[in-house]
């Protein structure tokens, strides 16, 4: 993607930097004219379960030489909670900083700015459509304790639901227990015990995901084919409101054969034009985004 040059009017020849924010990581890339040059990751942020997130991201900015900085924030679902963050990000960084949703700026990346319906999931999942007279349509997004469906953390949440469920039923030794306590590193009892003392560390649960995807056991198979099943079901939520419309799948939880074979089942799926972080920076140099 990175030999892809942006549309002509967002070729600009100073440098700006965009951020995309997630529940497990974070991506940043700098473009200058049209193409990225630097790539970088850093830490978990999140709008509604993180404090001290602005500063963090305000520091992130300063040590990048770019003239304007544009952001995709989880949990940012309004227009009046956008202004408010990028007035405050700007003030702090001491240049025009632009802030989105994460879905708003990975729509933005994906279909270059023309319509589509996005379903991001990584540790959670939301999906954002417009069609091609920019209506808009949002599904998911509802965070974990409410939704994300689908996402890293769901994933890994089901996997110790069904671990559990054999150990009570007399099967200490299944394959399913075995696998999660290889991947977390501790007994189900201990990791049972971390989640419930940090419920808010996502990362708990959501790290689990590659090793059950890669594990090829049955139940594992089961779960990933139910997260392609709900995250298909939040493209078709969206595609019920705008129409007929391309599908793109971003995120780490696609790199699932069986999660990518159920979700692109039935529907126009393509690949994305440009990943979330260069969706971002294209919001720095003037692109339109959806509403949050």
């Amino acid at each position: 993607m990175d030999e892809k040059l942006l549309a002509a009017e967002l070729r600009q020849s100073a440098p700006v930097l965009g951020i995309d924010c997630g529940g497990s990581s974070t991506r940043l890339a700098v473009v200058v004219e049209g193409r990225v040059v630097g790539r970088e990751r850093a830490g978990p942020f999140n709008a509604l379960l993180q404090s001290g997130a602005a500063s963090e991201l305000a520091a992130i900015i300063g040590r990048h030489e770019v003239v304007a900085a544009g952001i995709g924030l989880p949990g940012v679902r309004t227009a009046a909670a956008a202004c408010q963050l990028s007035e405050g990000l700007s003030a702090a960084a001491g240049l025009p900083v632009t802030v989105h949703s994460d879905a708003a700026v990975a729509h933005l990346g994906a279909f270059a700015g023309g319509s589509g319906v996005v379903v991001v999931s990584g540790t959670g999942s939301v999906a954002l459509g417009i069609d091609d007279d920019g209506r808009e349509a949002w599904a998911g997004g509802h965070g974990f304790l409410l939704g994300d469906e689908g996402g890293a953390y769901w994933i890994g949440r089901e996997a110790v639901r069904r671990a559990l469920r054999a150990v009570d039923g007399g099967e200490p030794a299944n394959a399913l227990a075995t696998l999660l306590e290889g991947a977390a590193g501790c007994e189900l009892e201990a990791l049972v015990a971390a989640v419930h003392r940090v419920p808010e560390d996502r990362s708990l649960l959501a790290q689990l995901a590659p090793a059950i995807a890669e594990s090829g056991l049955p139940e594992a198979i089961e779960i990933l084919q139910a997260a392609g099943r709900a995250l298909g079901e939040l493209a078709d939520t969206v595609l019920g409101r705008l129409g007929p419309l391309r599908v793109c799948g971003i995120g780490g939880v696609f790199a699932s054969a069986d999660i990518r074979a159920v979700f692109s089942s039935g529907r126009e799926v393509v690949d994305p034009c440009f990943e979330p972080e260069v969706g971002a920076a294209m919001v720095a140099l003037g692109a339109r985004a959806p509403v949050a």
